[in-house]
């Protein structure tokens, strides 16, 4: 391997050796300093302090890294392109991850990101196909656009408890991640933040709310206002499911969307919330409706426990329910006295 080097900056590193070690007293990587290198592993010196952007990009043979302790900064997409990168270990010392850091890391399964990340910057998971869970420390409070975008394999990720904000589309194609608990802390969720393109479980704090163009960025919601940008192909995949949201309003909402957020907040709230007891009242068919299509049965057993289902409404459905079991409870066959449907049965 050849180096170009001066005052301790590396400025091209050139050859096709498998196994590079950077020499002990280079101080700086410069700007794709590593560019379409082929190595499948380089070994980074003690000595390094910074790295530039574009270190390591188009290095499609690299399987690992490991940034030195003393690295306090590193450049914007650092290893953009890496698509053999399968884990990367980053140093404590370094407090924010730029754009682009780990784009098209295809391959990429294991990071240990710095215990004293601030900010994770626009698209640096992005299209990290294979990435199916990661651990964020409880520093980070920023989210950049795009940040997990295409990250379709994503099915496990905890928001830290210090989360401010939340930009544009930050999961973006994300159809495996099921389920995100907002904190507390969170100030501010941009457009499409949330809109993963698959069934999503959302868990929100009461004070904040959740608009519908946090869900929607491109496959606009409010359909009947103009042509979407793209065109959903099963518009149920978008909707959430089971989701905790207290502070919503309503109107913003698609006529399908307010039907599953009246079902979810029959199925998760026990004290009354106004807009929503006012919507049910008014769109009732509407909510049994679902109830029985999508088998939200608690959802139903709630609604008839409250008064909102009535007598005549249930009756009409049974013949629907296509689950014995809940057929038998709901009509009362070998239910004990303990069972919370039976106050289904006495309104029957």
């Amino acid at each position: 391997m050849i180096f170009t080097e001066e005052n301790g900056i590396l400025r091209k590193a050139e050859g096709d050796d498998a196994c590079v070690i950077v020499p002990e007293g280079t101080l700086s990587l410069g700007d794709y300093a590593f560019y379409n290198v082929p190595a499948e592993r380089i070994i980074l010196p003690e000595s390094l302090r910074e790295i530039g952007n574009n270190a390591f990009y188009g290095c499609v043979n690299l399987e690992e890294i490991a940034v030195p302790p003393n690295v306090r900064y590193i450049g914007r997409g650092l290893f953009t392109r890496c698509l053999s990168l399968q884990s990367a270990v980053l140093p404590d010392t370094v407090t924010a991850l730029p754009a682009t850091t780990f784009f098209q890391c295809s391959s990429l399964t294991d990071v240990r990101l710095p215990a004293r990340l601030e900010k994770i910057g626009r698209s640096a998971f992005a299209q990290c196909s294979s990435l199916s869970a990661l651990s964020l420390p409880d520093t980070v409070t920023v989210i950049e656009d795009s940040a997990f975008k295409g990250c379709g394999k994503l099915t496990e990720l905890t928001l830290p408890d210090g989360l401010s904000h939340l930009q544009d589309c930050v999961f973006l194609d994300c159809p495996s991640l099921r389920e995100l608990v907002l904190p507390q802390t969170l100030k501010t969720a941009g457009k499409g933040a949330f809109e993963t393109h698959g069934l999503l479980t959302l868990a929100a704090p009461d004070s904040f709310r959740v608009t519908s163009a946090m869900l929607d960025r491109y496959w606009n919601m409010h359909w009947n206002r103009g042509p979407a940008k793209k065109a959903p192909q099963d518009e149920h995949m978008y909707l959430l499911v089971r989701s905790r949201l207290r502070s919503v309003n309503l109107t913003q909402w698609r006529p399908e969307a307010r039907t599953v957020l009246a079902v979810n907040y029959l199925e998760t709230f026990t004290d009354p919330v106004r807009h929503y007891e006012e919507w049910i009242a008014a769109h009732t068919d509407e909510c049994l409706e679902f109830t029985v299509r999508e088998q939200r049965y608690d959802a139903l057993l709630c609604g008839a426990e409250r008064g909102i289902f009535t007598r005549s409404q249930i009756l009409s459905v049974l013949d629907r329910i296509s689950d014995p079991g809940v057929r038998a409870r709901l009509l009362g066959d070998g239910t004990s006295g303990s069972d919370p449907l039976n106050s289904l049965l006495d309104l029957l």
